[in-house]
């Protein structure tokens, strides 16, 4: 007898249930309910084409802008635009911050904002974006991706203390930025003539392989600032063979000023052979002078008549000293 009655007791409660338990369903299978979820999902997976399709239809079947999962899938619908690069996705993000000016997607949409920009090389409107973003509100990746980018604004815009602490935010973490931000930190200390520093940042870049070969152009720029001519002979013609074509004729430059000032005309002749002919930039009268003479230290007179005549573009002594040499190379080459 007890059996059955429990056994009736637990109908009841089941039969009770059912109907709470089926609303239940119901409500979490009925859209907009479920569209929401099947857009999470898809933005998720990084499906971004399909899940904004998914919110918007969400915002149609909602249709009311005043509720939370609305201004939800309004945020969403902006960062899908954002992920699939649309032409007119910094309109959206723009709409969605007037539209929603208190809203707590703000600190992340501010975010997007300045990544919009900086895309743009719009680093000041960029940096004024990345102003408004609470770093602590991101996760881990984004806070990454947002002290580099900081940084790199800063940088661009000549803010090289702020830009240094930016970056060291970064630097030592495991993220795709930390290169780059030791790259910049890097750069950034030699600009301000910190040379231990900065070789310090570039030695540890050196087998890098993305900035590996960008590296030997400032180490042997270092040495030669540094007097240590001799390092420069040294390393330079270890990393011109490493360096890539726009570092190449700097390193050989820099090589033959060295033997230059050590007084090795002939192997400074060497390396200045390899500079004139791969240089783009304009070559300066005080570097078209020290040419010209290791050519005529060598022998070499009507070759160093087109450098003399560009030294003596330089008044001063080097004028002088440029037409000196210069009648002598005409009296030699006849």
């Amino acid at each position: 007898m007890k059996r059955i009655f429990q056994l009736i007791s637990l109908f009841v409660i089941v039969s009770l249930a059912s109907p709470q338990l089926s609303a239940q369903q119901s409500v979490y299978h009925d859209p907009p309910e479920e569209t929401y979820r099947d857009a999470l999902e898809l933005y998720g997976n990084q499906n971004y084409g399909s899940a904004r399709e998914k919110f918007a239809l969400y915002m149609r079947q909602q249709n009311d802008k005043s509720n939370a999962f609305y201004e939800n899938a309004a945020y969403y619908t902006v960062a899908c635009g954002i992920a699939l690069r649309d032409k007119d996705a910094l309109r959206q993000v723009q709409q969605f911050v007037a539209g929603y000016p208190e809203s707590v997607w703000l600190p992340t949409i501010q975010f997007e904002l300045g990544k919009l920009y900086f895309s743009s090389n719009k680093y000041r409107l960029a940096l004024e974006a990345f102003a408004k973003v609470s770093p602590a509100k991101l996760n881990r990746a984004q806070r990454d991706e947002y002290y580099y980018k900081k940084g790199f604004c800063q940088m661009k815009l000549s803010k090289y203390g702020a830009a240094l602490q930016s970056f060291q935010k970064v630097s030592s973490s495991k993220s795709t930025y930390a290169r780059p931000a030791k790259y910049y930190t890097a750069h950034i200390r030699y600009q301000q003539g910190k040379y231990d520093q900065a070789l310090q940042d570039f030695k540890v870049l050196e087998k890098d392989r993305r900035f590996g070969k960008a590296v030997p152009v400032y180490l042997v720029n270092i040495y030669y600032k540094q007097g240590d001519y001799q390092k420069v002979i040294n390393e330079g013609g270890v990393y011109l063979d490493k360096a890539d074509r726009r570092s190449r004729p700097e390193i050989a430059r820099l090589v033959a000023n060295a033997y230059y000032n050590l007084g090795d005309y002939e192997q400074a002749l060497k390396y200045f052979e390899i500079y004139e002919p791969q240089s783009k930039k304009s070559t300066n009268p005080g570097e078209q002078y020290r040419i010209g003479y290791v050519k005529f230290k060598n022998g070499k007179y009507k070759q160093a008549i087109r450098n003399f005549q560009e030294a003596s573009k330089q008044q001063g002594e080097m004028e002088q000293n440029a037409w000196y040499h210069l009648g002598f190379c005409y009296l030699e080459t006849g």
